[in-house]
């Protein structure tokens, strides 16, 4: 189980069905309507299946219930979750959306819904629904670390280390946002920065071959960086018409092309890399599906 709060979108379902046996009312249901017993017994049967990873009939009951109860929100949030958690986006999309027109506006739906527009690629749509989110609960670190994380596939670096700043001030010992913190430090050439967080990283989880491979990688660019703009200030020194300084503004420019080139891999695999680690049940279901 994961320590931190920061989990991926696809631990959603646990997180609802937390909340349903957790609390005696369902604020977004009605603050004064409790649930109908027939409802709770249903659920008590879906979390059981779930358990026993036996999602297809998980779902087959959440279709009776909400064949018996149309216009319950909660029932569409809960199989849009579990939905999601098999991998279906674009059917957990519909039914999550399905929620929140029934009034079901709890921020866990909308930073759900934004999970899968997510991975539907409707970047605007999740930025969205994580922003509302967060803005019905600023305490709610997993919208921050999605928010961030799309942050990161938008290359709005600064932007995720932001939202990966707040998480970080919550949940000091949050490994895989201070992962994802220093691979976005290395994009926007704060490279102390990011080497910190990969020290803080392996202090957490010595076993960890990443934080590592992240401080090597900040060192490395951090030398590439710097000799960059010496050679650079270098050259605007000497005469403009020299052919030394063409040679120089030459290899400045190849270097900065390497460079931008391996940036572009380089966000890509990071945010790949953090992803996957937060969701390798997620994505063990998911390749069960595909076999």
């Amino acid at each position: 189980m994961i320590d931190s709060l920061t989990k991926h979108p696809m631990f959603l379902l646990a997180l609802l069905l937390h909340s349903i046996f957790s609390f005696d009312r369902v604020l977004a249901y009605g603050d004064d309507e409790k649930l109908p017993p027939e409802v709770n017994k249903n659920f008590v049967t879906i979390k059981r299946l779930t358990s026993l990873g036996r999602y297809a009939e998980a779902i087959e009951v959440f279709d009776l219930t909400i064949d018996a109860y149309p216009e319950m929100g909660l029932l569409y949030a809960g199989r849009g979750a579990m939905l999601q958690l098999i991998g279906h986006d674009s059917m957990a999309e519909k039914d999550l959306s399905r929620a929140i027109d029934l009034k079901m506006n709890s921020p866990s739906v909308f930073m759900a819904r934004g999970g899968s527009r997510q991975e539907l690629r409707d970047y605007e749509g999740a930025m969205t629904d994580l922003s509302v989110a967060i803005a019905l609960d600023d305490e709610l670190t997993e919208a921050f670390f999605m928010r961030a994380c799309l942050f990161c596939q938008l290359q709005e670096f600064d932007r995720a280390t932001l939202d990966l700043d707040k998480v970080i001030l919550r949940d000091d010992k949050n490994y895989e946002a201070i992962i994802l913190r220093a691979r976005c430090r290395i994009e926007t050439q704060k490279f102390d920065g990011a080497i910190d967080d990969a020290n803080k990283a392996s202090s957490l989880k010595p076993q960890e071959s990443t934080p590592s491979y992240i401080r090597d990688r900040a060192l490395a660019e951090k030398s590439v960086y710097w000799t960059s703009q010496h050679d650079y200030n270098k050259a605007s020194n000497m005469d403009p018409q020299s052919d030394r300084k063409n040679v120089k503004d030459d290899q400045i420019d190849a270097s900065q092309t390497d460079l931008h080139s391996f940036k572009q891999n380089y966000v890509t695999g990071s945010v790949l890399i953090i992803l996957f680690t937060l969701a390798s049940t997620y994505l063990g279901f998911r390749c069960c599906l595909h076999h």
